[in-house]
C-alpha cells in the first residue's frame, strides 16, 4: 500500500517480469482497514506498526488475511511464502490459519522483528504443521525458515 507503488510497477515493467502481481493490500489477521505508518525518509521501514518517529505519515490502507487473498486469487498452493513486512509477519501468519492447517504452504521464509512479533507466538501459530528449519541472525533482525511437515 506504499505511495511508491508507481516506482515498483515501473521496475517490474523495466525488468520484463510477467509473474509478479502488485496488490494494494497490507497483510493482517483481519479484513478491513488499518493505519499504515509510512516513513517518509526510509520508505522500506514503513509498517503497520509505528516506530514513533517524526518522519512518519499515517495513511489508511486496506488489509486482508492471507487466507482471503489466496482464496481470492484462486491459488491452490504456495511453494514458498517469503515475508519481510516490517513486523507484521505475526499478523500475516495469524491470518493464514486455513492455509497452515491444510498445509497449503510448502516453505515459509520470514524476517522476524522480535520487538514486535515475538518468536514464541510465531512458533505457536505455526505448530503443529510446520517444522523450524534454521535461522540467520543479523544485528537488527533474524531470518527464519520453516517447512511443511507433510
Amino acid at each position: 500500500p506504499s505511495p511508491f507503488r508507481i516506482l515498483l510497477l515501473h521496475n517490474i515493467s523495466m525488468n520484463n517480469l510477467h509473474n509478479v502481481i502488485v496488490l494494494p493490500y497490507a497483510l493482517a489477521n483481519y479484513n478491513g482497514y488499518a493505519d499504515f505508518f509510512f516513513n517518509t525518509i526510509g520508505p522500506t521501514d514503513s509498517s503497520l506498526y509505528s516506530s514513533n518517529k517524526n518522519e512518519e505519515k499515517v495513511i489508511k490502507v486496506p488489509v486482508i488475511t492471507l487466507d482471503s487473498l489466496i482464496d481470492n486469487l484462486r491459488l491452490r498452493k504456495i511453494s514458498i511464502l517469503k515475508m519481510d513486512i516490517e513486523g507484521a509477519e505475526c499478523l500475516a501468519i495469524e491470518g493464514a490459519k486455513n492455509l497452515l492447517r491444510e498445509g497449503l504452504i510448502e516453505r515459509i521464509v520470514l524476517e522476524l522483528h522480535p520487538w514486535i512479533c515475538h518468536r514464541e507466538k510465531l512458533f505457536n501459530n505455526l505448530k503443529p504443521n510446520y517444522k523450524f528449519d534454521y535461522e540467520m541472525k543479523f544485528p537488527r533482525t533474524t531470518i527464519l525458515y520453516f517447512r511443511n511437515n507433510r
